[in-house]
């Protein structure tokens, strides 16, 4: 197969990242205003944040897929990208792939849905959150299984590393940490607007977290050429 890269220099990529966090502030913004003043009508939907098949959605979605490409498709460049493992770079794609599917299709609600009978898995009020046990789990079995082949990329491409570290806990703390906050206090009806705020900060959080991501993948992609 030909080479296949991203016609990408550093100072394209910054902008890109740019343009992302603005985009991103944008639908917050648009949220927030929606949530507190009513100002889109009955169109709203569209700019909610806390539901799904919604702008916001379709974009987290479209990011996370973007992503798993990117990281594919090193296993189709010319030459190989150096020092790095491609079945490691390859399951990194699969992963951002299954997220965005996540984002689509309510991966995490069925299963919160097909293991509420377990009553050994940890959970927050109402049920929710049961997934993020299993989640976390399945994270911590791959952590160690593939640790070598991470300390390598590590070693060898420490800057995209650390970004894509970043860009991994800001959308961990969004997508888990901030997600506890308002399963466990948030979600009644006299926290509302608390709760409208730790959505808007949530999302926010998922979207910025996932744009770092990507921005590491591209200057992966860049450096390894």
């Amino acid at each position: 197969m030909g080479n296949i890269s991203l016609k990408f220099n550093s100072q394209q990529a910054k902008l890109m990242l740019r343009s992302l966090f603005a985009l991103e502030i944008c639908m917050v913004i648009l949220y927030l205003l929606d949530q507190h003043f009513h100002a889109f009508g009955k169109v709203h939907h569209i700019f909610d944040l806390d539901e799904e098949l919604t702008l916001p959605s379709w974009f987290s979605a479209a990011q996370l897929f973007l992503i798993g490409i990117v990281f594919l498709l090193q296993n189709f460049r010319f030459p190989l990208p150096k020092n790095a493992s491609l079945k490691l770079l390859s399951f990194i794609g699969l992963g951002f792939i299954f997220l965005s599917l996540d984002e689509t299709v309510m991966i995490h609600e069925r299963i919160n849905w097909t293991f509420r009978h377990l009553d050994f898995l940890p959970r927050f009020k109402r049920g929710h959150g049961l997934w993020i046990s299993i989640y976390a789990t399945t994270a911590l079995i791959l952590l160690t299984i593939w640790w070598k082949s991470i300390l390598e990329m590590w070693q060898s491409y420490p800057k995209q590393f650390i970004l894509f570290t970043l860009g991994s806990l800001i959308l961990l703390t969004g997508a888990v940490g901030l997600e506890i906050i308002g399963y466990q206090y948030l979600r009644v009806g006299e926290l509302r607007y608390l709760y409208i705020w730790e959505v808007a900060i949530e999302e926010g959080l998922e979207m910025m977290g996932a744009s770092v991501i990507l921005y590491a993948a591209v200057l992966f992609t860049i450096q390894s050429g």
